[in-house]
This record gives C-alpha cells, sequence and structure tokens, in this order.
C-alpha cells in the first residue's frame, strides 16, 4: 500500500466537542473525518460517487488515520497504550509522562526505550495553538435571546492537523482528493455557518511513515480510532492493550428522517491502541429508524511499534 500524508490548516479554528458546546478538541477521529467525506461526496457526486467511497473503504483500497497534530514539519502521533520500562524515578517526569498525549514520530524508538524527554516533548507540543470559547446569541425574539459559549480550538502558524492517506491504484487517491478539496470550503466540525472548520489541504510525503506502516511488527499501534470485524475480533484482544471509548452523535442527512436522530451507539478502540496483529476491521451501519444506511469507518491504520 502506498500512504499520502495531507496538512490542514484552519485559519479561522475549529470546533470539535468533547461531549459539550464549550469543549474544543483539536484533533479529528477518522470516523468522523469519513463521515464529513461521506456526506460531501452525496452533494457533489450524488449516490454513485458515494458508493464509490465506501466500496474503496470496504474493500481496503482506502484507509485514513485520525486527523492529528503537526507543528511545522514534526508530525505527532498518539502515544502507544503500552508499558514502557524507565529507569528514571523523578516524580515531577513521571507526571510528564502522563500527561503527554502525543509524541513526534522521530522519537517513538526513544519513547519505546525510555530515553524521550517528556518536559521537551510537552512543551513543544504546547506550541500547536489554544483553546478559547466566544459567546454566541440564540436569537428567538427581540426580549427573550438566549447566550451560549462555543469552543474553539485556534491553531498557531504553520501549525494544524494532518491525515494520512493509504490507498492502492490510481483511482482511490483521486477520488478522495476531489471530495477533500470540497470539503475545504464546506468545512469539519460544528458550527460551520460561523466560519468554522474551514482549512486549506495540501498534500506532503509520508517518508517518515511508510516503513512502519508496510513493515511487519511484534505490536503494532492504531492511527485512528476502530473496532474488528465480527470474525476478527477474539484473536485481535489476544496481548493487546486499549481504551474502549463511545461514538455516538446525530446523523447528519436530509433524507434520512423528517426528525433529527441519533445514530446507534458504538463501543471502539481509542487511537492509540496496541496489538500483536494486523487487523482489517470495519464499517458498521449505525443508522436505527432512518431511511437509508449510516456508515460509521471503524478501520484501524496499523504502525509497526516493534517488540
Amino acid at each position: 500500500m502506498k500512504y499520502k500524508i495531507y496538512k490542514l490548516s484552519f485559519p479561522s479554528g475549529i470546533h470539535i466537542g468533547g461531549g459539550s458546546l464549550s469543549s474544543a478538541e483539536n484533533t479529528i477521529h477518522s470516523d468522523t473525518l469519513f463521515s464529513a467525506l461521506c456526506i460531501e461526496a452525496l452533494h457533489i457526486g450524488g449516490e454513485s460517487l458515494l458508493e464509490t467511497l465506501v466500496s474503496y473503504a470496504q474493500g481496503g483500497k482506502l484507509i485514513i488515520s485520525d486527523a492529528l497534530p503537526y507543528i511545522n514539519n514534526c508530525f505527532y502521533i498518539p502515544k502507544p497504550m503500552c508499558r514502557i520500562e524507565s529507569t528514571e524515578n523523578d516524580l515531577s517526569l513521571k507526571k510528564e509522562f502522563k500527561k503527554m498525549a502525543y509524541i513526534p514520530v522521530d522519537s517513538l524508538s526513544d519513547y519505546l526505550s525510555g530515553k524521550s524527554d517528556p518536559v521537551k516533548i510537552n512543551e513543544e507540543l504546547s506550541g500547536l495553538g489554544r483553546k478559547s470559547v466566544f459567546q454566541k446569541v440564540f436569537i428567538k425574539q427581540a426580549e427573550n435571546n438566549e447566550l451560549y459559549n462555543v469552543g474553539v480550538y485556534e491553531f498557531n502558524k504553520n501549525c494544524g492537523l494532518y491525515v494520512i492517506l493509504g490507498y492502492e491504484g490510481n483511482e482511490a487517491p483521486e477520488l478522495f482528493e476531489a471530495i477533500l478539496i470540497s470539503l475545504e470550503y464546506s468545512g469539519l466540525g460544528g458550527k460551520r455557518a460561523s466560519g468554522y472548520g474551514r482549512f486549506t489541504a495540501r498534500a506532503a510525503s509520508a517518508a517518515g511513515f511508510e516503513n512502519r506502516l508496510n513493515g511487519k511488527s511484534e505490536r503494532y499501534m492504531s492511527l485512528s480510532v476502530s473496532m474488528a470485524a465480527d470474525n476478527e475480533l477474539e484473536d485481535v484482544l489476544t496481548g493487546a492493550s486499549y481504551k474502549i471509548i463511545k461514538r455516538s452523535g446525530f446523523v447528519q442527512s436530509d433524507t434520512y428522517s423528517e426528525r433529527q436522530l441519533k445514530k446507534r451507539d458504538l463501543y471502539v478502540f481509542a487511537q492509540g491502541a496496541v496489538f500483536t496483529k494486523r487487523f482489517q476491521g470495519d464499517i458498521f451501519d449505525v443508522s436505527q429508524e432512518g431511511a437509508h444506511p449510516v456508515y460509521r469507518y471503524e478501520k484501524p491504520m496499523l504502525i509497526g511499534i516493534g517488540g
């Protein structure tokens, strides 16, 4: 499989809620991104384009990572969910290690051997941007307006999120790029009518990832949220280290139902989960009462992390 990186910059910030309107996450899970790609494909090419996108993903011709942080040319990956042996007994450093959420991909080997500098990594990642809370007005009537807060993550200059695209053949990356370019104007996340979530994307080399993404390893870490297909699950859980998170939300479709309905809840592996073998994952139908399927993309992008 071949890989490309797309660096996304958000000049007006982005609203990715973490359970409340005032929260502001600084990453986008692959299932959220894939849902946005599906909606955009439907808008620009109808059901045939949507079906093509889904078939490429289901057939393994196209996979995507979570949208993860970058600063200049430094790409960050999730901290692996595995035990790290270290001779360091400094309590303050242990707290810094615990606080780490992401590490530079170039520092992965040092991290796994217990030689990374958590203070330096955390300080550098703090330059990614900042969370801001903006007060908005919900207008009901002139005398009965309501105030509410919206959390927005604002990225610093030369900072943003990157997505790794894995693909086979020429048609899958061309389709992905066409939909992504259209999505630049629609935006990602919530409160897009207020201008949040619009971005520009530019391609970059995935040279720093390709050997680990394609190579064999004793352990693999997922760069995306994921869930094994039913026939894979028992084997995948053997020797794995993971956290389970709930993925839910409302269906964003005008043709699904006359009223807004929630997607079926799905419990998946969080990014950074570590496994002893590769697996394919699945695209799950999380519709409940609506007129058409609702796809939840839960395929892993696995990177080798050694023994």
